[in-house]
């Protein structure tokens, strides 16, 4: 991170008016598998050394911190690096991690993190698809992050994550290698899920359509939070969709956010984009209905 050349090329971005993004350092499951071999992967805590030295050459330049900067197991370490450099911002993206990670902290103790952090954690994913790849594969990935995300930040839901987890079984190998972790909704009441979703731009409108012939037009309007219908693609079961560990329940009754409607919408805009809705669109969701 720290290496000349890099720190070259952060300078011209800055220079250019643009922000900066970093990934810094991995799960602490992997330190503890993976990167055994400290003399060649570094500590963690060598990682946020050069990080933090990176930073304060960059006091007025935005910074992203992926991953809720690589240490969602540790907010008092983030609540650290956040009170430090007032330029940088967390999201919830890697969703995998962050489902299993964020789950064991109780909801208070995350509603007080994001509340004293307003519009410092954002969502996001860490879902990228190439216009080639098989379409199903494409929405179903899209989905159960989705869905995983939602559920951790809006319910009080306990149970099994619809993501295989393979980072358990490297941790403990007594356990199955389709292991998921498990979801432990945190229940954000929803003044703090708005905190995700700073006053945005423009409304972007984009119509598509679905199997059945019926037309509608994404609508996100972020900064006025306006209602917006999204499309979900739903495989046989009704109120269900598949997995990589199987058949997982939605619950109908959950509310969806404003923040919900903004960002999931711009996902499915993005698929027809790139043509995947008539192949995968077999319906609208009930919750849009």
């Amino acid at each position: 991170m720290d290496d000349p050349t890099r720190l070259h090329a952060m300078k011209v971005a800055r220079d250019l008016g643009y922000l900066l993004m970093f990934h810094v350092a991995d799960p602490d499951t992997w330190f503890a598998t993976k990167y055994r071999d400290s003399a060649k992967y570094g500590t963690k805590v060598e990682h946020y050394q050069r990080l933090e030295y990176v930073l304060s050459l960059f006091p007025d330049t935005p910074v992203l911190l992926a991953h809720m900067a690589g240490h969602p197991e540790d907010l008092h370490h983030l609540q650290q690096l956040l009170d430090r450099y007032p330029h940088i911002v967390l999201d919830t993206s890697a969703t995998k991690w962050m489902v299993r990670e964020l789950s064991k902290h109780t909801p208070g103790d995350f509603s007080s993190f994001v509340r004293r952090n307003p519009h410092r954690v954002l969502f996001g994913t860490d879902i990228v698809v190439n216009p080639k790849d098989d379409p199903a594969t494409v929405v179903d990935l899209y989905a159960s992050r989705y869905w995983a995300l939602r559920t951790l930040l809006e319910t009080d839901y306990q149970g099994p994550s619809p993501i295989v987890d393979p980072d358990l079984h490297e941790v403990d190998p007594t356990l199955p290698a389709d292991s998921t972790a498990m979801l432990q909704g945190l229940k954000l009441p929803a003044d703090l899920l708005e905190l995700f979703i700073p006053a945005g731009p423009a409304p972007i409108s984009i119509p598509f359509s679905n199997l059945n012939g019926e037309s509608r037009t994404c609508s996100a309007n972020i900064g006025a939070r306006d209602p917006v219908c999204f499309a979900m693609r739903y495989r046989a079961l009704d109120g269900h969709f598949s997995s990589d560990t199987g058949v997982v329940p939605i619950d109908k009754a959950v509310p969806i956010s404003s923040i919900n409607r903004a960002l999931f919408v711009l996902i499915i805009c993005k698929l027809w984009i790139y043509g995947y809705h008539k192949p995968t669109l077999s319906g609208w969701h009930p919750l849009c209905q």
